[in-house]
């Protein structure tokens, strides 16, 4: 097994034991002998956050976009995007949310359902409440039940 494996798999194990630190250690290792795969950079934008290190989880969120969108993985980037849009608002950066949010809308309205779809309504929702647009909240919220469904 080479290094970069080892090194991922120190990762993953290090992220089944929520030790946020070590897995984003290991995969940051791992990603300056061998550049991510998008799927691993979510996971170690996810180590990142956990980590309290919000601009790692930012910039590692957008690579894993860039590379599903060089992969033409549509509804995986419109996920990584939704996922973007939630990091910027709570960095309270609403610009660049807003942003993220119009780029998941785009990507996902030339896609069939799919999970992405799920996680922008239920984002929305949340938007909704915050906003204390009650009725808007709980249509989004039915549109993710009957996504789920």
């Amino acid at each position: 097994m080479d290094s970069a494996t080892s090194l991922l798999e120190s990762a993953h194990d290090a992220m089944a034991r929520h030790d946020w630190r070590a897995a984003l250690d290991s995969f940051a290792a791992s990603d300056a002998s061998h550049p991510l795969q998008p799927d691993e950079l979510e996971a170690m934008s996810e180590a990142a956050f956990w980590s309290g290190l919000a601009a790692r989880a930012l910039e590692c969120r957008q690579r894993a976009f860039t590379g599903y969108l060089d992969a033409d993985r549509q509804p995986e980037a419109a996920e990584a995007a939704v996922a973007m849009c939630r990091l910027h608002f709570g960095q309270h950066d609403t610009a660049a949310a807003w942003g993220w949010l119009g780029r998941a809308r785009r990507l996902l309205d030339d896609l069939p359902e799919c999970a992405g779809h799920g996680e922008l309504a239920w984002l929305e929702g949340q938007l909704m409440l915050l906003l204390n647009s009650y009725d808007q909240a709980l249509e989004r919220s039915h549109a993710v039940q009957a996504i789920a469904n």
